[in-house]
């Protein structure tokens, strides 16, 4: 079954609201087994020694994950094989969370000038996190700047009547320059960090990859899309748009009162407001100080297709930096936060 992240970021959300309302002694015990069933997985998948230790507790969590499975299985139709993503990255964290629960997502990796794609992960070849190795083929290789660049008999001879377009898109060697950045490790395998044109510059000289960033921040229980903000700025903000039914059920979890129904009233909850800001607190202990996120808003209303987002649900950067100026602006006239 193919489709882009956002799906299966809704997905994630969902089972993941699921748990939280259960009760607090039965949430922590499936918090427990998701968390020791994943580490278990991830040292399986790297070819390591899972300990006694470790295999006793999966062993303990096992009816809770099963029941997570369950849940996973009712809301893809009960008979899909495996995922096929693409379109936009893919959060490493959604893709351990389905493999740890028995569900492979194969990542993918190709632009409209290859026709096709130059990258994919197979059944019995893939590492979570990455779009792949290169399709029979396709030769890629990186630029000195990061940029992937990629040639074969998948990629366009050029852009119909537009020979200056088509020389500036190729270099010397007839390699596409593909705009995105990326890695390759020691095995074929390309990441994804970024988009080029994306990449932020903040005001010290430091690059910032905005995706992986704003991947970490979509993660979060009740954030639904996540925009960073940095370029050109002494420090890192972020927008964010929450789940309304997540934030809801959050705020009586933690206020013990019954929330308003508006989503622009429920961004403003100081019991919302509160979580959001410990959750980005601990998101920010994985990042270099330059990268951390020192201040946030809630924004009244989620993107839209056609807004904020494109039909693919990517999201359009300049439109979002825009329209939300004036919040951004209110950010960046706080005093600067103490270095980390």
């Amino acid at each position: 079954m193919p489709s882009v992240p956002r799906f299966f970021e809704k997905v994630h959300a969902a089972i993941v609201s699921k748990v939280e309302e259960e009760r607090p002694l039965k949430r922590s015990y499936v918090r427990a087994a998701l968390r020791w069933a994943r580490e278990a997985d991830r040292r399986k998948r790297e070819g390591k020694p899972v300990g006694l230790g470790l295999w006793l507790a999966c062993r303990i969590g096992r009816p809770a994950t099963r029941a997570s499975a369950g849940k996973l299985r009712e809301k893809t139709g009960g008979r899909i094989r495996m995922f096929v993503s693409g379109g936009a990255p893919l959060s490493r964290d959604i893709a351990e969370f389905f493999h740890t629960l028995g569900f492979l997502i194969l990542e993918g990796y190709g632009l409209t000038e290859t026709t096709a794609g130059t990258h994919v992960n197979r059944v019995s070849r893939y590492k979570l996190g990455t779009v792949g190795p290169a399709v029979p083929g396709v030769d890629c290789k990186l630029a000195s700047d990061g940029e992937v660049l990629v040639r074969g008999p998948v990629v366009m001879k050029g852009y119909y009547n537009k020979p200056d377009a088509t020389k500036e898109v190729f270099d010397d060697q007839g390699y596409l320059k593909t705009g995105d950045i990326g890695e390759i490790d020691q095995d074929g395998f390309l990441r994804i960090t970024d988009r080029k044109k994306d990449l932020l510059k903040t005001a010290g000289g430091k690059y910032v990859a905005p995706q992986k960033i704003e991947n970490m921040l979509k993660s979060v229980h009740g954030v639904s899309q996540a925009v960073l903000i940095g370029d050109s700025r002494k420090f890192c903000t972020a927008l964010l748009t929450i789940d309304a039914e997540a934030a809801k059920k959050l705020i009586r979890e933690r206020s013990q009162r019954e929330p308003s129904g508006k989503v622009e009233d429920l961004v403003k909850d100081e019991a919302l407001q509160s979580y959001v800001e410990q959750e980005i607190a601990r998101k920010n202990k994985e990042l270099p100080s330059w990268e951390t996120i020192k201040y946030f808003r809630l924004l009244p209303r989620d993107f839209e297709i056609g807004d904020e987002l494109t039909p693919t649900l990517k999201v359009k950067r300049k439109r979002v930096v825009e329209k939300y100026k004036p919040l951004i602006e209110d950010m960046y006239s706080q005093p600067a936060p103490e270095k980390d």
